[in-house]
Parts: structure tokens; C-alpha cells; sequence
């Protein structure tokens, strides 16, 4: 570039004295090294450093935080997405785009305007609907050389949002956390079946995923899915999205750490939805008397008994019976009887002592048939999926 510069400069000589032209070389080398040294120091420099607004517009939303809305690292119209090693990032004051794999990295999604509930059209939960949360789809993509790596797009990608954020316009997660800091819980489906997942980075510390060490992009992108009047999806391109990207400088060196953090970062992740979890409204209901077939001790005796695998320490707080009544026969394909169901269903409401975990259970019982038009006289329970709370709910 330097030759360029100065094979035009010779071309002026006709025209140029002797000191004129020794004056603009001066000035045309100052002018390349300081464009080499911005563009050297560009990849390392943090947000703070850099020009920014610094009279942000103000938002009357008293439940919103200060927001700045032109930088070069808002990647999206309507809002932006700032990185910090501080759970509690403050737009651009305390936020960079440079990380290195040792250190904890929070995000913030800030909105221009509005909340998220009204950017990203959330609708009301609806267990019927198979919504029992509020969530947005938080996607992570892993970059190296212009080459994804990883994307987790397809699943995991549904992050439990609190109903406090709703009327924000703005929502606090993780990428790397602290263990003892987690935020974000992510889940394999829309409908919170499954299990319970933190960040998607620190789940993809692994030999296939990072390879070799060196410097990652690591985009973000926050979206909610919308549908038409016929509640089918339209066009991903068409929704709400918030997005950014910064860069990691991954070290072999850590491994060891990161690998120890995972599963405390995963366990600590499922009791953000469990502190969150209500009580249903049968917790405070008063029960109906159970079927006159059986006792309220026996069928307390049969359900601890079916989680026998699960140790002899659950002790059963309160029996929830509700009012059906009658049984029905359930048959197999061929017409021949299998067992005897109960209509009545119960709630068991539990706490296993050995780890201080709450929890409440749906649960039914039946005979099974033992030949002859006679059922065993013993119950069986079949149970649903347990639901965890914290214990200072069931008081």
C-alpha cells in the first residue's frame, strides 16, 4: 500500500516542489500506520472505549433501563443485545464483544421501545394450549473461519422467560455463567417437556465442537414464532428478532474448569423454573373424600410404595382426591379385560428428606385382572410426571 502511495505521489512531481512532495509522503505514511494500528486494536478494545451515545433518548416505561440506540454493536433496528463478564450489564457501560473462555459472559437484551411482551407478541400462558410458560426461542450459533460450527436452531432453543419481564423492555440471560449465578433455563420443546438445560455454550465444550483453540464468533438471536389466522407458522424471516455477535478466544487451557462448571450450571438451571413453578389450585382445596373402596392411608401406602425406587424417605404432605367416582374396564384389542381403573384422581403432594426436594405428583390407581371375571385385590398406581417446587410453598 505504501508503494501505491508513493508511485502517485511521483506521478506530481511535474507539478510538486521538491519539499511539497516530501511533505506529502510525511503525511500519506501517518495516515497507513494509524489505519493499520485502529485496525489492529479494533478485535480487543470493549464497548467502553468506543464512541457511543451518550444522551440516550429517555423511555417514561418505569420499568425500563437506560438504553442507547446507535452503535456499531447493535446489530438489530429495534433494540440491541450487550455482552459483559458482569451478570448485571448496564447497556454499554460495563459491555465488550471480546471474551476470552476463562471468564463469565452475561447478555442483555435491550428494546428501543415497548416491552417484550408487545415487540415479540407473546400471548397469555395456557396450559390447555400446551404454554405453561412464557418463553422466547434463544438461538446460538458458533463461528469459526466463516463456517458455522454449531447451532442448536432446531432444539433446546425455548428460554424461559419470567413473568416479571414481560412488561420490560428488557431481559437478562446467560452464555458462560458463574454456577452460582444462573439465569437462563432452556428446554427441548415449546410445550417445557423434557429436561432442563442451561446455555447452550457451555454445553458445547467438547473435542468434536472446539477442536482446535483460537477465535470463535458467537452469534445470538432472540426471537418469538408467529402464525397466521390459521395458527400455522409464517416465514421465520417475517418475526420479531433481536440479534448480535461477539468473539471468543478459546484456550485448551481451560477445559478442565469449563467441563467442571456444566453440570452445576445445568442443575442450578432447572431450579430457575422450579422457584417460578406455582402450586396448583388443588394445593388449597379442600380434598373430596376418597372412593369408599379404599382408604386414604392405603392409597398414601400404594403411591409410596411405587416410588420405592426412589428410596424410603418421601413423606406425603397432603392427599389431593378429586370427584370422580365409579371405575371403568380397560380392555386390550381383543375385547379381554386388563385391569380395573378408578375414575377418582389424586395429587400427592411430597418431600423427599434426604434432599430437601418438593414436589407434586397426579396420580390414579386400578386392579389388575387376574383371570376368571376377579381382580387383585392389591392397588397399582400409575403416575404422571412429577412437578418440583420449593418446599416453602407447601406451608
Amino acid at each position: 500500500m505504501k508503494k501505491s502511495i508513493f508511485h502517485l505521489l511521483l506521478f506530481t512531481v511535474c507539478v510538486s516542489t521538491n519539499a511539497q512532495i516530501s511533505n506529502m509522503l510525511h503525511k500519506a505514511k501517518n495516515k497507513v500506520e494509524q489505519k493499520a494500528k485502529d485496525n489492529k486494536e479494533e478485535k480487543l478494545v470493549p464497548i467502553e472505549n468506543k464512541t457511543v451515545v451518550t444522551n440516550p433518548p429517555v423511555n417514561e416505561n418505569k420499568n425500563s433501563q437506560p438504553v442507547v440506540n446507535e452503535n456499531k454493536y447493535t446489530n438489530s433496528k429495534d433494540g440491541a443485545i450487550y455482552f459483559s463478564t458482569e451478570a448485571n450489564v448496564v447497556a454499554a457501560k460495563n459491555a465488550a464483544d471480546f471474551f476470552k473462555s476463562n471468564q463469565t459472559i452475561y447478555g442483555k437484551l435491550v428494546l428501543n421501545e415497548g416491552t417484550l411482551k408487545n415487540y415479540f407478541k407473546i400471548p397469555e400462558k395456557d396450559a390447555v394450549k400446551k404454554r405453561p410458560y412464557n418463553f422466547l426461542y434463544y438461538i446460538t450459533e458458533l463461528w469459526k473461519g466463516g463456517e458455522m460450527i454449531k447451532s442448536n436452531s432446531q432444539v433446546w432453543t425455548t428460554c424461559f422467560v419470567a413473568d416479571e419481564f414481560l412488561e420490560k423492555n428488557y431481559f437478562n440471560f446467560d452464555i458462560l455463567p458463574n454456577p452460582d449465578n444462573v439465569q437462563t433455563v432452556l428446554k427441548p420443546l415449546d410445550d417445557f417437556t423434557g429436561g432442563s438445560s442451561g446455555a447452550s455454550l457451555i454445553n458445547w465444550v467438547d473435542q468434536y465442537t472446539f477442536s482446535t483453540e483460537g477465535v470463535y464468533t458467537i452469534k445470538i438471536k432472540f426471537t418469538y414464532p408467529q402464525t397466521d389466522v390459521w395458527g400455522k407458522r409464517t416465514d421465520e424471516k417475517t418475526w420479531p428478532t433481536i440479534t448480535n455477535e461477539f468473539t471468543l478466544n478459546f484456550s485448551n487451557s481451560d477445559v478442565p474448569a469449563l467441563l467442571a462448571k456444566k453440570s452445576k450450571i445445568n442443575d442450578a438451571a432447572a431450579w430457575v423454573i422450579i422457584k417460578a413453578q406455582p402450586m396448583p389450585l388443588v394445593w388449597a382445596a379442600r380434598s373430596n373424600p376418597v372412593n369408599s373402596s379404599h382408604s386414604a392411608d392405603g392409597i398414601k401406602t400404594a403411591y409410596k410404595t411405587a416410588l420405592s425406587y426412589w428410596g424410603n424417605d418421601v413423606t406425603v404432605i397432603k392427599l389431593y382426591a378429586d370427584g370422580g367416582s365409579g371405575t371403568t374396564i380397560i380392555k386390550d384389542n381383543y375385547g379381554l379385560p386388563v385391569r380395573k381403573s378408578y375414575n377418582q384422581q389424586y395429587v400427592a403432594f411430597c418431600k423427599k428428606t434426604s434432599t430437601g426436594h418438593c414436589f407434586y405428583q397426579d396420580f390414579y390407581i386400578f386392579n389388575q385382572y387376574s383371570g376368571a371375571g376377579t381382580y387383585s385385590k392389591s392397588i397399582t398406581v400409575g403416575m404422571y410426571d412429577a412437578v418440583y417446587v420449593t418446599c416453602d410453598k407447601m406451608k
